[in-house]
């Protein structure tokens, strides 16, 4: 929500539940031109921009917000239970770019979660990892998730603009698209007896039709990415996620 508060709806009793606590205001100097001359305005927002369930944890789910924060909560009782604050990136110089605002979240069914920032970062998260069943180093479900520790983390720059959509596919690969659209696969490898992740990109390309990313779903064969054309209208492209497109060319756009 704007006010940056969290909540979800019971679809059988159409009871609202709003968590104890939201997301902080962020204050934000704007420059406004007048006739004679130029001045600087506070601008407060108040902004929860993602939610999302966790797997296999049916109390609990993780918010995100302007206020560059994560915020873990058991939304039964509307407490929160754990937070992550991503720090401000540094680029060369030491001269920060964009605020790293919380644009987009997902969490894989092995409970890896992944937050894309208006910087252009990724954060994967993997304190909450765990092992699928038959695979050796499997682990049982914990009493607490611990998704956001710091210690079991990865932050990296992958792009230039705001992630604005992200979704992790059954076999645990994640898609992400820019706001401009560039989108790209990357295998998250998380190796539990040596505490190590490896992002690998799979590939990347730009979409076509869809300049301006709204959301993207990912099922078993394709990659379904939802946006406006450069007119302002509702379009949608239909990507196969195993399909190599520098060969075989780019998808044809599907109006809604």
């Amino acid at each position: 929500m704007d006010s940056g508060a969290v909540g979800v709806v019971d679809l059988t009793t159409k009871a609202a539940i709003r968590m104890k606590s939201k997301h902080d205001s962020v204050r934000t100097l704007i420059s406004q031109e007048t006739s004679d001359s130029a001045s600087l305005m506070n601008y407060i927002r108040q902004v929860c921009g993602s939610v999302k369930f966790i797997p296999d944890r049916p109390r609990e789910l993780v918010s995100g917000g302007y206020d560059t924060a994560l915020l873990h909560f058991d939304y039964h009782e509307g407490k929160i239970l754990s937070t992550r604050k991503i720090p401000p990136y540094e680029a060369v110089g030491g001269i920060g770019l964009s605020p790293p605002f919380v644009t987009s979240i997902a969490i894989s069914l092995t409970g890896i979660i992944a937050a894309g920032t208006a910087d252009g970062r990724l954060l994967i998260g993997c304190g909450g990892y765990k092992a699928p069943q038959g695979k050796s180093g499997k682990k049982k479900r914990s009493r607490k998730w611990e998704g956001l520790s710091e210690d079991k983390e990865v932050i990296t720059k992958k792009a230039e603009g705001p992630f604005v959509a992200l979704s992790f596919d059954g076999s645990g690969v994640l898609t992400a698209s820019t706001l401009l659209g560039v989108m790209s696969r990357y295998q998250v490898f998380v190796d539990d007896d040596e505490g190590s992740v490896v992002i690998t990109k799979l590939w990347q390309d730009e979409t076509q039709s869809v300049k301006k990313v709204n959301t993207l779903v990912v099922d078993e064969k394709r990659v379904v990415v939802g946006g406006l054309t450069a007119g302002g209208k509702g379009v949608i492209e239909i990507w196969n996620k195993d399909v190599n497109y520098e060969i075989y060319g780019l998808p044809t756009a599907i109006p809604p």
